[in-house]
């Protein structure tokens, strides 16, 4: 009995101070796609995907047409293993320079996209640190990882997406607040991580 008596007095402090913490959440990821400024950054990282796209599907074309070259010439009378072989290695490297192509530009466009969101990221986590201060929360955790949500329980009333939202400048309609309590579908990502692969 003694031994459980200082057991209890050794857990006080430190039940103490979980009861003193108040822990926050939200989905960092969807409340990034509500920011006013995304729309605009979307529509830049889609106009340059469209360009790169663009030239990969010139690439592909020109190889095209230079493998349907090779098919006739081999098949002509003018053709020598020589030359075929030639015509060959020819688009060998064609090909491998528009595989380059496509690497440099998925490249390009993560890089870009890291520019673009950056002063996104920083204003949502301002408007967070904010929040924390404001309703004095020890932790604000995202809910998400992934696509998926990493809380196994998470009372409504420490979600602080909906003040969040409205500290960012985004009109909180009763439509949208039904959504984001999960009663329809909640925006999805569209700007393309990479999406330069000519298909």
């Amino acid at each position: 009995m003694k031994k459980l008596l200082i057991l209890a007095l050794l857990l006080m402090p430190g039940m103490a101070l979980l009861a003193q913490m108040k822990i926050g959440y939200t989905n960092a990821e969807v409340v990034l796609l509500m920011m006013p400024e995304y729309k605009g950054i979307d529509q830049q990282l889609r106009t340059l995907q469209q360009k790169y796209q663009e030239n990969i599907n010139i690439k592909q074309q020109y190889l095209q047409s230079k493998y349907q070259e090779l098919q006739e010439f081999s098949q002509s009378a003018a053709a020598t293993q020589p030359e075929v072989q030639k015509r060959q290695e020819e688009l060998v490297k064609l090909q491998e320079e528009i595989e380059g192509y496509i690497g440099d530009a998925e490249g390009q466009m993560q890089k870009k996209r890291s520019e673009l969101l950056e002063p996104l990221a920083d204003k949502l986590k301002a408007a967070i640190d904010g929040i924390a201060k404001e309703k004095g929360y020890s932790y604000i955790i995202n809910a998400t990882l992934g696509g998926g949500s990493v809380l196994l329980y998470q009372p409504e009333e420490h979600d602080i997406t909906i003040p969040l939202l409205g500290k960012l400048g985004v009109e909180v309609t009763p439509e949208l607040e039904k959504r984001l309590k999960g009663e329809g579908g909640l925006p999805e990502a569209t700007t393309p991580e990479s999406g330069t692969g000519g298909k």
